[in-house]
């Protein structure tokens, strides 16, 4: 019931509220009257006892718990808690998978869930001794990811996939889903990407390419976070780091004169969705049609990513075109073209990988993580349900390096610089960055 709670629009509840009330449905559902003192049902519910008293009396006021006095003796509490029967929960919630479950679970009753200036959290003994980890303040509230990003964390693990990516979930929807309201949404979220809790976000955008002309901001959730692996199975990661020029040069590749003059008016934002949609292709064919790759016969593959690029894109059309107004032949070119990249992509990926693997990619999940080019320079980072390899999780290949291969059995193992060019991590350190890519 309590995931119910994240999903559903509260209106007139804060951030505070919101993760009270959902910590107090995952510990008490079913429990009828809570008859527990002030300190002690505070820490059952992973907050301080101010924080309590705030939230239980602004939930009582607005009818989703009852109150109930409590004749006063030494030790017992003034007043006992129930969930009230008419609270109204959404009944349309993501199935999330069981990891994500557990995840949300820890988010919402362990209260020293750490940060770090550095760019990650840390847990374990002996982390901190990392590349890029450092230890914490441990006074007082400093050093804990706060109820307001915890709860902003939980919605967002909620509605993403098993390996971390969350779509589809605009930043009206997190406002209702979170009581955060516009000014401190974008803050907090920068906040997560400085933890290292969201490895990298691509805005949303409004343009006429794109179905339904607007597509929601994709983020990136970095289920490998030491604060996390401890009740969620670890990630695999491939990487694959090549010289490819510029990110248009990459698009423009082998393309007619049509796609170039297309790509011409391509705004950066839509640039970025642009460079997102081929990843999730390549993604897509790695998991789903590893054997199909660089066959001679491999139609079926061919008509599926057509049909997922004609229906991710559409024709601009009329004055609101943004400049890209075109034919329907020229337009069917232009698909032809982003099939062609992600095509060709996937079997280089494929070709690349199997040099230095035997095992293959053949599952129901892989993604693609967006990351920056550097000096013409960018890597092709896989997310991996499964390592391909025993007791190495993340495996980096340098072609630029002229093939040099550098295992490591955890991502916390890999120096924070190197997150930082695989797209494992954003690098904020630089002021107040945009959470983008390329």
């Amino acid at each position: 019931m309590f995931y119910r709670v994240l999903a559903s629009d509260l209106p007139g509840l804060g951030p505070e509220e919101r993760f009270v009330l959902a910590a107090f449905v995952m510990q008490f559902s079913g429990a009828g009257l809570v008859q527990v003192s002030v300190r002690d049902i505070a820490e059952k519910l992973s907050v301080s006892p101010q924080q309590w008293i705030r939230a239980a009396d602004r939930l009582v006021e607005a009818g989703f718990l009852l109150a109930k006095g409590v004749l006063q003796s030494r030790g017992r509490p003034a007043r006992s808690y129930e969930i009230s029967p008419s609270l109204t929960l959404t009944k349309e919630v993501t199935d999330c998978s069981l990891d994500n479950k557990k995840i949300i679970r820890r988010l919402l009753s362990f209260r020293n869930i750490l940060e770090s200036e550095s760019g990650v959290s840390i847990s374990a003994k002996g982390v901190g001794e990392r590349v890029g980890y450092r230890t914490p303040p441990a006074r007082g509230g400093e050093g804990r990811l706060s109820v307001s990003n915890r709860l902003l964390l939980a919605v967002l693990v909620l509605h993403a996939n098993e390996l971390g990516t969350v779509r589809d979930v605009s930043m009206l929807k997190l406002r209702k889903m979170t009581g955060i309201d516009g000014v401190n949404l974008k803050p907090r979220l920068r906040r997560l990407a400085r933890m290292g809790f969201i490895r990298r976000l691509v805005p949303g955008v409004s343009r006429s390419i794109f179905a339904g002309a607007k597509v929601s901001t994709t983020y990136f959730l970095n289920f490998n976070h030491p604060q996390l692996v401890p009740v969620a199975a670890a990630t695999a990661v491939l990487a694959i780091c090549e010289n490819r020029g510029s990110r248009r040069e990459a698009l423009t590749s082998a393309a007619p004169l049509v796609v170039l003059n297309f790509l011409e008016y391509l705004k950066d934002e839509a640039l970025d969705l642009l460079c997102l949609r081929l990843a999730e292709y390549v993604a897509y064919m790695l998991g789903q049609y590893w054997h199909e790759l660089g066959r001679s016969q491999r139609s079926e593959l061919e008509r599926a990513l057509l049909y997922r690029v004609s229906a991710d894109f559409q024709r601009p059309v009329g004055d609101a075109a943004d400049g890209l107004k075109i034919s329907e032949s020229d337009w069917s070119i232009v698909l032809d073209h982003f099939c062609w990249l992600a095509l060709e992509k996937a079997k280089k990926i494929k070709s690349r990988l199997g040099y230095w693997i035997a095992a293959e990619i053949s599952i129901s999940k892989a993604e693609l993580i967006p990351s920056p080019y550097k000096k013409g320079v960018q890597a092709t980072t896989i997310l991996l349900k499964h390592a391909s390899l025993p007791s190495v999780r993340c495996l980096a290949i340098w072609d630029v390096r002229e093939g040099f291969c550098a295992p490591y059995k955890e991502e916390a193992d890999m120096p924070v610089e190197i997150r930082w060019d695989l797209g494992l991590l954003t690098d904020l350190s630089q002021g107040r960055q945009k959470l983008r890519f390329f």
